[in-house]
């Protein structure tokens, strides 16, 4: 990968972050680009050089809105970020992103909030911050605001790519490896996706185990995923933004081996027009590299998101 030169480009040997953080009209970043361009790459390598001086926490966007959904029936805006300001010092949030304009309305409150009480903040996303929730119904009770805010109040930096540096990852290894092991977990397919399954329950899953088998999956295998059953596709892509976060294994059985097939002929092409499933597809090359398993950072990933959780836990 020449994530490496992506990485020293993009941090001007670091000049851009130390610049950010000593820069009082700036409240940290919002780094957006297409899947694979290496937004998460850049922002761990960042969180790694912190200092032990600097608190800081960095975890999916989807642990975070389930933590701050709860947090917020017992405390107000104000009260709450308050609460987050006197433990931290630095939020990393990757994969952010907008889903309903109730949604909006409580991270534009929130980060409002954050930003006065002076903590850094930094988001990953696909979207620039004017395309978020794009064409959403009301949008416009809580945008153009929201996107301005984020302009006023972060560095916004467009990784500048084409390039899905996942794909070069990928190799002759297109299958899904999984190795039988005492920490993994086997689920039926109709049971995990079929079902009325949420997020919540996959973060649990992703926090209790390390190995993930999805057995009895659809065959023949082309095109599990389709317009036809897009909220299985939907399911599926969350569990697969939850488990990609903490570096969890993955296997996808079907009743013959014969029928796994290809990762491209997961997603019926029409879904692939979407930036999420897009992601989705990226994400799953990496997880099938033999590269992905060893990957050094595993373990820290996971300690990472179990420090997040007991963060939000003890607020």
């Amino acid at each position: 990968m020449q994530i490496v030169e992506s990485y020293n480009s993009f941090c001007k040997n670091r000049g851009i972050f130390r610049a950010v953080f000593q820069n009082k009209h700036k409240k940290g970043f919002y780094i957006y680009g297409i899947s694979g361009s290496g937004k998460t790459t850049l922002t761990n390598a960042t969180f790694l050089q912190l200092s032990d001086a600097v608190r800081g926490v960095n975890m999916h966007f989807n642990d975070y809105f389930l933590d701050i959904s709860r947090l917020l029936q017992k405390y107000n805006y104000k009260t709450l970020s308050q609460k987050i300001a006197s433990k931290i010092d630095v939020l990393f949030f990757d994969e952010f992103f907008v889903e309903s304009i109730a949604d909006a309305k409580i991270l534009s409150d929130l980060f409002s909030q954050l930003y006065r009480q002076g903590v850094f903040v930094v988001l990953t996303s696909n979207f620039a911050p004017e395309k978020l929730f794009e064409g959403g119904f009301n949008r416009n009770v809580v945008f153009p605001k929201f996107s301005d805010d984020i302009y006023a109040n972060l560095e916004v930096i467009r990784i500048n790519t084409t390039h899905d540096y996942r794909l070069d990852m990928r190799g002759t290894n297109q299958i899904i490896v999984f190795t039988p092991s005492q920490n993994a977990a086997i689920f039926d397919y109709s049971a995990l996706l079929s079902a009325p399954v949420g997020v919540k329950k996959f973060i649990e899953i992703a926090r209790n185990y390390e190995k993930i088998c999805i057995s009895n999956c659809p065959a023949p295998f082309g095109n599990v995923f389709s317009s036809k059953n897009e909220d299985e596709a939907i399911r599926f892509r969350d569990l697969i933004d939850t488990l990609y976060l903490r570096n969890c294994v993955i296997e996808l059985q079907t009743e013959l081996q014969a029928d796994i097939a290809n990762i491209d002929n997961l997603f019926a092409p029409q879904l692939l027009q979407k930036k999420e499933f897009i992601r989705t597809h990226s994400r799953l090359n990496e997880m099938a590299s033999n590269s992905y398993a060893a990957n050094p950072l595993r373990k820290q990933k996971h300690l990472w998101c179990e420090q997040a959780r007991i963060f939000f836990e003890n607020l």
